[in-house]
């Protein structure tokens, strides 16, 4: 599969060279298959699904636009959790039996470019940036913004988005929903033509955990060099932990100004500025 397709399957091991198991990914006529063995130390203590989620975050950023599918049986809902916990959604219709075995399915997200904002995407990005500013995320408000605060911030992301300035991209669990969402600014200045801005990256704080953050990167990531950007920067709020999160995936520190963000009296922040490029 690696000499034909350019993708396959890993061997996975630990720090100490232990065999852990293999996770793999191959094509058929109507989607990419996933498959996954791990040892039961493994599965147990997390590093299973931490494999999983680097992955299905490698494969929506570089394997082709396909739905990316597990099947697990019926009577193993150990693996279904290990999977769920990779940011895999069941996919109840896609339920089948072969030679008297239940078999479900689950599905990674997938992405979904935006250059307008019609009235039922709006509300549930409406709803989506409330939860994670009140549940203490980083996207332009202090706590307890108003609604009037965060419609008009969808108003001048809509003007952006239609004026091109700016592309918005979801990332979308196959039952339809909106798990997360970033924008890609890029600069009136033609001499930085090759660079965008990541702004306003945020997942729904209900489901966290699952490497859904990881994949929305990998989904602006893809966007981005699709668009032949070469560098692509953003900022984050210091203090929330994000900086670890943002060097895993290659990024590195170039600026900060200490205390420019006051998220309440007695409370300044740095505000972090990091750099990645994408050759």
């Amino acid at each position: 599969h690696w000499e034909v397709d350019g993708y396959g399957s890993w061997v996975v091991e630990g720090a100490d060279g232990t065999l852990l198991g293999f996770v793999g990914v191959r094509p058929r006529e109507e989607d990419i298959a996933l498959t996954i063995r791990s040892s039961a130390a493994a599965a147990a203590d997390g590093r299973a699904a931490a494999v999983l989620q680097l992955v299905v975050a490698h494969s929506l950023e570089w394997l082709p636009d396909a739905p990316l599918r597990l099947s697990v049986g019926a009577d193993d809902p150990a693996t279904q959790a290990l999977a769920e916990s990779a940011g895999l959604v069941h996919v109840e219709q896609q339920d089948h039996e072969t030679k008297g075995r239940r078999w479900h399915v689950l599905e990674s997200p997938y992405p979904r470019s935006f250059s307008r904002l019609p009235e039922a995407p709006r509300a549930q990005l409406r709803g989506l940036w409330t939860r994670v500013n009140d549940a203490g995320g980083s996207v332009g408000f202090l706590p307890g913004a108003s609604a009037e605060a965060v419609e008009a911030e969808l108003d001048r992301r809509a003007a952006a988005l239609e004026s091109g300035t700016q592309t918005g991209l979801a990332l979308m669990s196959p039952t339809g929903s909106i798990i997360g969402v970033g924008f890609l600014r890029r600069a009136t200045n033609e001499l930085m033509s090759h660079a965008r801005v990541a702004e306003a990256v945020m997942i729904d704080p209900q489901r966290q955990g699952r490497g859904h953050g990881r994949q929305l990167m990998a989904v602006l990531h893809r966007a981005a060099r699709e668009q032949g950007v070469e560098l692509l920067t953003l900022d984050y709020r210091d203090g929330d932990g994000l900086g670890d999160f943002y060097g895993q995936l290659g990024y590195r520190e170039v600026g900060r100004v200490p205390g420019l963000i006051r998220v309440a009296e007695g409370d300044d922040r740095d505000s972090v500025t990091l750099v990645r490029r994408l050759d």
